[in-house]
């Protein structure tokens, strides 16, 4: 019997172990290039409290901000834009995510109503990314919590991988293969069971229950885009309702914008944003 007890206890422990070192790394990178506790960038919110407008900003990597931090992304500059030009609280939660497509939207506005918003923009790039999100096992039977840890791990262990040092490197090494086991465990990537246009139709009723919907596009580059456009554009007339809209992007990306061929530097992270404020102002603030 004690050596049971000893055995829970010991689990126990590591379980609060891995726990404490994952809350540390999320305070270590959430403002970053990682997330904080409850999957979305920067700090967590403080509490609602009068007068103030929430905007809940979703979309994959172009809207997540891959490659700057939290305080570069869109999102950062939006609220500080809206704040400064209405004089009013405004606080917008960059709840993107890496990897993100059409096809993950609406269970990340279900993810995400408890922060109550008031307007939900989509920020799509109309299907030109086919990647997928990783997503965790634990946070659907932990209350939103999402874990950090392994991801943190795998890219450290990377990075002293680098290392001119053998120990660093050994150590490096460990640290990857460390990350990677628990990624295995905790993790997965869900598959698309629906089309573009079907999964576009699917996240805009979900966020219309629950708040005014901005959708934000980028400008089509090729044949399937302009299809994915058409539809979206018929999908939004066909609702005849003047709480969803559609904002289509012109001349965001030129030559040397992009980081990677795809991901936005901070001109055209700019360009979006100053397009996503003029559209955004006349409901923060109507009348101005």
């Amino acid at each position: 019997m004690i050596k049971i007890i000893l055995a829970v206890q010991g689990v126990v422990l590591a379980g609060l172990m891995l726990l404490a070192a994952d809350m540390f790394a999320h305070k270590r990178v959430e403002l970053v290039g990682g997330f904080n506790i409850w999957g979305y960038r920067g700090a967590v919110v403080r509490q609602r409290v009068i007068g103030e407008t929430r905007i809940l900003y979703l979309g994959g990597t172009r809207a997540w901000g891959y490659g700057t931090t939290a305080d570069g992304t869109i999102a950062a500059a939006l609220e500080w834009n809206l704040v400064t030009h209405t004089r009013q609280k405004v606080t917008v939660i960059n709840a993107a995510r890496l990897g993100a497509t059409a096809a993950d939207y609406a269970s990340m506005v279900e993810r995400h109503a408890w922060v109550n918003p008031d307007i939900i923009v989509l920020y799509d790039d109309l299907g030109y990314a086919s990647t997928r999100p990783r997503l965790s096992k634990i946070t659907a039977r932990a209350r939103g919590y999402e874990p950090i840890l392994p991801l943190v791990l795998q890219e450290k262990g990377w990075m002293m991988g680098q290392s001119d040092s053998a120990a660093k490197r050994a150590a490096g090494g460990a640290m990857q293969t460390a990350g990677d086991a628990l990624m295995r465990i905790e993790s997965y990537t869900p598959q698309p069971t629906q089309g573009y246009a079907e999964s576009m139709r699917a996240a805009i009723d979900a966020a219309l229950a629950r708040a005014v919907v901005l959708v934000v596009v980028d400008p089509p580059e090729n044949a399937t885009q302009l299809n994915n456009l058409i539809a979206l554009r018929q999908d939004i007339a066909s609702r005849g309702s003047a709480r969803v809209s559609l904002l289509e992007l012109s001349d965001v990306a030129r030559a040397g914008d992009l980081l990677d061929g795809y991901t936005y530097g901070a001109v055209a992270r700019g360009r979006v944003m100053s397009a996503i404020e003029v559209a955004l102002l006349p409901i923060v603030a109507p009348g101005r």
